[in-house]
């Protein structure tokens, strides 16, 4: 089983009545750097995963909305797995238990998207959670002058193809952009 090492891990959706707390706990990217984890320690892939189509019909709406190149992605896309909430994860080089404000998580290491459970193909807010990972995945491609940055575009992108299905997406733009703020010793 390859190991798991992280990078951005995103909640979703925040809702306008979510507490801004929820919105600030989020963790960081890290540095490439090989770690494995035990079996035991991470979410299995699992079976009902989202098809291939699912994931090449994000592609392509990245291709569209953003300037990413996408044919590194399709050519092999990021692994997928499902978590449960208070599950023991092998992430970002250490233990993590999911909480229970996670919805989805992107580790850039490994490549691998964490889908936390109840998670369905069949929710359009569930597959805009896949959508904003996948988001993560193709901005490994660019700089960033921290790793909270990549939020704001990631859920802006979330945004958009939410109100494409009709999907309000509720999110508190406010928080967000709290949430995507660089700390203040980190200057672009």
């Amino acid at each position: 089983m390859p190991g798991l090492q992280s990078s951005s891990r995103a909640k979703m959706p925040f809702e306008r009545s979510a507490p801004l707390s929820a919105a600030l706990t989020f963790v960081l990217l890290a540095s490439p750097a090989a770690v494995h984890a035990q079996d035991t320690d991470v979410c299995l892939p699992d079976p009902s995963l989202p098809s291939l189509e699912t994931v090449d019909v994000f592609y392509d709406f990245l291709e569209h909305e953003t300037d990413y190149d996408i044919a590194p992605l399709r050519a092999t896309p990021p692994d997928i797995a499902f978590c449960a909430q208070g599950e023991k994860i092998f992430y970002e080089g250490r233990d993590m238990i999911v909480d229970t404000d996670l919805r989805a998580a992107y580790d850039s290491r490994a490549r691998r998207i964490f889908l936390v459970l109840p998670w369905t193909a069949k929710n359009g807010r569930a597959l805009s959670t896949l959508l904003h990972e996948l988001v993560h995945d193709a901005q490994m491609q660019a700089e960033w002058p921290c790793p909270q940055a990549m939020e704001w575009e990631a859920y802006q992108l979330q945004a958009r193809w939410l109100e494409s299905q009709g999907i309000a997406h509720g999110f508190d733009w406010f928080a967000i952009w709290r949430l995507s703020r660089c700390p203040s010793t980190v200057h672009p």
